[in-house]
This record gives C-alpha cells, structure tokens and sequence, in this order.
C-alpha cells in the first residue's frame, strides 16, 4: 500500500462555495403525520353498562339460563364469561356440547346466585347478616375474588361470641383465612358466652374436641369445661353419650373443684354409665 495522501476537491466537479451551501442547507421534505386525539368519552363506560343491565332485567338478548335449585335466570355469556374465571371455563374452554344454553350450577342456593348474577351485572353487591353465609361460599366457588374480598370484610365486622362458631367453620371451609382467623379469636376468648350460644350444641364431636383442647382457650376455671361437655352431650343424649368417655379426656379433672368436692359420681355412673377412673386424663 503506497503513501496516503490527502485527497483534492476539484472545485469544477464540486461547485463552488454558494452550491456547497446550498447542498449542505438541504432538508429532505418529510410529509406531516396526520394530526388526531385518542378522546376518551368519559360517560360511555357507565352508559353501556347501564344499557346491558336494562337487557338484563327484560331478559333480551340472553343467550344461557343459569340455574340453581330448579329456578333460572337468564344471562348473556359474554358478561358472565368476561367477569368469573370460573364461567369463562365452562363457555369457551369446556364448551359443553349437551343443552349449550343452559348450566345448572350445584352447590349454590338460587338466592345466592340471584345476588352474584346481579353484581355482575351491575358492580354492586347486595350482602347482608342473613346471606353471607350462602353468597360467599358461592362467590367462591365461582372465582369471583373481588366479590368474596367484599364479603369477607363484611363478615369480619359480624363475628360476635353468638355466630362465631358457624363463621369460624365457613372460613376454615372455604379458605377465607382472615375471617377464620377472626372467628377462632373470639372464641378463644369468649369460652362462657361462646358455650352457652346456640350454635355450640350443634358442634360436631371433631369441632367440639378441637376446640376444648386449644392451648389458647381462656377459661375461668376447668369446671367450665366439664359443664360445657356434659351439656354438649345431654342435648342430644341418644346419639352424643358414646362420645363422652372420648370428650372427657380433653378435660383436665384434677383442676375442676366441683368434682374434688362431690367426685361427680352420679355424673358418670347414672348418666354415662362409666365410672371415674374412666374418665381419662387427670394430668
């Protein structure tokens, strides 16, 4: 490779300086990008859903009957589908080819389906005292979070010594892990009001054990648990009495004064038909 040298403008070839210039002040011409606004129509959002609520309540357009209990509400897929994942799979990934239009859904009271339906419909939900127990098991089971969130905060509010068993046993069931939380605490801590509600002598035996064998029970004197078992099982003798010998072992005897002082004889003898030293721990 030889020697590089610079490399000369001949001005004939180039122009001269005023064409230099001119080329060096050239702007290639670029068209204009078409002038336009992405406009948000603020009120079309409530209008068009006021407008698919109005089909809904004259039942136009629908194309599916939702059933429970024997009873149908006509729907439209569409807004079931967009709205629960649960719909979404029965419509589009299911796609049942057996009567298409309508879906018997089991597990679910046809007022709680009322409620759901409606707030799908419309974003409100109607949840009181006397159906929460039905619309949040059914919210649910149909994935509709949002709805089983309202719930759940409108059911923490409730829970009182009265209804805490039947909340507790919901929460637990249907893994609504803060209400069951809230539940367990109450009863934890309200053992005379929780045994003398109503809903303590519906226990079952298993809810009834794990609950006297809580290391977190407050109770003011281990008589009161005996009492609440012997009572558990008196309201319905017949069924309950073969529970009892189990039951009692969850309850520490030494400690209860009123069998230190009568030994509760009869108790066991004449009622339960078993004697004392048969009647568990004692530790």
């Amino acid at each position: 490779m030889g020697p590089v040298t610079s490399r000369r403008i001949d001005d004939s070839i180039a122009g001269n300086d005023e064409d230099r210039t001119s080329v060096q002040s050239f702007k290639p011409i670029i068209p204009e990008a078409e002038f336009g606004l992405g406009i948000c129509d603020s009120a079309y959002r409530p209008r068009t859903w006021g407008e698919i609520g109005k089909l809904f309540q004259q039942e136009t357009l629908s194309d599916v009957m939702l059933m429970a209990e024997g009873q149908s509400i006509p729907c439209h897929k569409f807004l079931l589908a967009s709205a629960s994942e649960y719909f979404y799979n029965r419509f589009v990934v299911e796609i049942e080819t057996d009567n298409h239009n309508l879906l018997e859904i089991e597990g679910i009271s046809f007022n709680a389906l009322k409620v759901i339906v409606s707030y799908q419909y419309t974003g409100h939900i109607n949840i009181t005292e006397k159906n929460v127990k039905d619309v949040m098991p059914a919210c649910k089971m149909l994935k509709l979070t949002s709805a089983s969130d309202i719930c759940e905060t409108f059911a923490l509010e409730l829970v009182n010594p009265g209804n805490c068993i039947g909340l507790y046993k919901m929460g637990t069931a249907h893994d609504f892990q803060y209400l069951a939380a809230k539940a367990l605490e109450v009863m934890e801590n309200n053992f005379n009001m929780v045994v003398s509600s109503t809903e303590f002598l519906t226990m079952s035996e298993t809810d009834l054990t794990g609950y006297i064998k809580s290391e977190n029970l407050k109770i003011p004197n281990e008589d009161s648990v005996f009492e609440a078992v012997t009572s558990w099982v008196r309201q319905n003798l017949q069924e309950r009495e073969r529970t009892f010998p189990r039951l009692i072992t969850h309850v520490h005897l030494r400690y209860c004064v009123l069998l230190t002082i009568s030994r509760q004889q009869r108790a066991f003898d004449g009622q339960f038909g078993m004697s004392e030293n048969s009647c568990g721990r004692i530790s």
